[in-house]
């Protein structure tokens, strides 16, 4: 959904491209009809509705493409005016309780190993947690981390 938020074109691709290949045939399939046919052809009434009834269904089909793509773009726009959460406090919300679990002990420059043997958890599980914490903190680090942490502890003292 992230690349969508930024290029709301790549959802309506396949569909745009779709009309494109459509007006081209349905151009090209005219014009062989209005060129081969039109030396035996007699203007009837019938004639002039068959090609309208071919020749309608296109623009109706990308109006209603460029609507929708409009109506897609106009709510995403409105989800990117929602505000991210910049204070420490409400990122540290966002984690789960194993999460908080895991972050206390590192907190407490617990190493991995600590972790997992007090967590009963696998390396594997704890480097998973560890990854979540640091994408929801905005963090790449246990450096980083540490400076989020000293940072809600003056937001509480203030």
């Amino acid at each position: 959904m992230r690349s969508l938020a930024f290029h709301p074109q790549n959802y309506f691709r396949f569909q745009t491209l779709l009309l494109t290949v459509l007006g081209v045939f349905l151009t090209g399939g005219i014009s062989i009809f209005l060129i081969e046919v039109n030396k035996s052809l007699q203007w009837t009434p019938s004639t002039i509705c068959f090609i309208c009834l071919v020749s309608i269904p296109y623009p109706i089909s990308f109006a209603w493409i460029w609507l929708e793509y409009l109506r897609f773009k106009r709510r995403v726009d409105g989800l990117s005016q929602v505000p991210i959460r910049t204070n420490p406090t409400d990122k540290l919300q966002l984690l789960s309780t194993k999460e908080m679990k895991v972050l206390s002990l590192i907190k407490e420059k617990r190493s991995n190993k600590e972790i997992c043997s007090e967590l009963f958890i696998e390396h594997s599980t704890l480097k998973s947690h560890i990854n979540h914490i640091y994408k929801k903190l905005g963090v790449k680090s246990r450096k980083e981390t540490f400076h989020i942490l000293d940072s809600t502890k003056t937001v509480a003292t203030t």
